[in-house]
This record gives C-alpha cells, structure tokens and sequence, in this order.
C-alpha cells in the first residue's frame, strides 16, 4: 500500500514538473512565505465565559536535549497553568497577572511561596523552584496573512533543566 502511494506520488511529481517545461513555466527556487507576528491583544478576565489557559504537561523536549522539559501554554490575563509532569503531582502554578504585546507580569507560585517576574517580549527569565532551574519565555508568535493578526491568550514557554 505504502509503495503504490508513493509511486502515484512520484507519478504526480514527475507530471506536474513536465508540464511546467513544456508550458515555459519556470520554477522558483525560493518562495518567500509572508508571516506576520500576531499580537497579543489583553481582554480583562472573565472567568464566566469559560476558555481560560490552554497547556502540555512537562514533556521531553527532544531526543538532542535530554533531561530537558518544556510546557507551552496559551493563558490570558488573570488565566492560570499548572507546571506539572504528567500524572504527577503539580511543581508549581503560573499566574499571568498583567501585560501586554511588549512584557507579561507573572507569578509562580509554589509551596515555597510566590514570585515575580517581567518577562519582555521574546525574553527569557530564570526561576528556581524546589531547587530546579526553569525558564520562562514570552516567545513572538507568526502566522500567515490569511489568520488572526491578533490574540487574547499570549504564548509562555516553561523550560526545566537538570
């Protein structure tokens, strides 16, 4: 099944490349894909309306960076997300208190107590909690000119390290 796939694939290519010679038609060598940076947009929090955060649990970054875990979350002001592996028990919260597009005001809080950071626009702060390191990044996002240039829910990344 595999193999027919990918032959009618390669017919479709080999076609597709035949017709663009014979018609005159010149291929590109590079296509620009035009993105842009979508905005983060801040609506005051309404917990009736439901939505709220959106997160991964703590899971392996990559085969290349081992040990390394990261959760991505989407969260609104006012919105909360939990740092925790899966089927364990939570590390700590992250409370998205202020910002807007340039800077987040955050809080972690944990059994050890609660922290500030102002976290820039594309920047990365360092936490330590429970005796673990972990980055916390507010990382621009793109999309194409076809998607919404804006957002409520901002992207945060969280990054534990052995």
């Amino acid at each position: 099944m595999m193999k027919t796939r990918n032959f009618r694939k390669l017919t479709f290519l080999s076609t597709c490349a035949a017709a663009m010679l014979l018609t005159g038609c010149a291929v590109q060598k590079e296509t620009q894909l035009q993105v842009l940076r979508q905005r983060f947009v801040p609506v005051p929090h309404d917990s009736s309306c439901g939505g709220g955060a959106n997160w991964t649990a703590l899971h392996r970054l990559s085969d290349d960076k081992p040990g390394v875990l990261m959760v991505m979350a989407h969260a609104g002001i006012g919105d909360t997300f939990p740092v925790q592996e899966e089927h364990n028990p939570k590390l700590f919260d992250v409370i998205v208190v202020a910002g807007d597009d340039e800077h987040l005001m955050l809080e972690v809080r944990s059994e050890e107590g609660s922290q500030r950071l102002d976290l820039r626009r594309d920047g990365t702060v360092w936490v330590k909690v429970a005796g673990r390191k972990y980055s916390v990044a507010y990382p621009s996002v793109t999309v194409s000119p076809g998607s919404k240039p804006t957002t409520d829910k901002a992207m945060i990344l969280v990054h534990r390290f052995p």
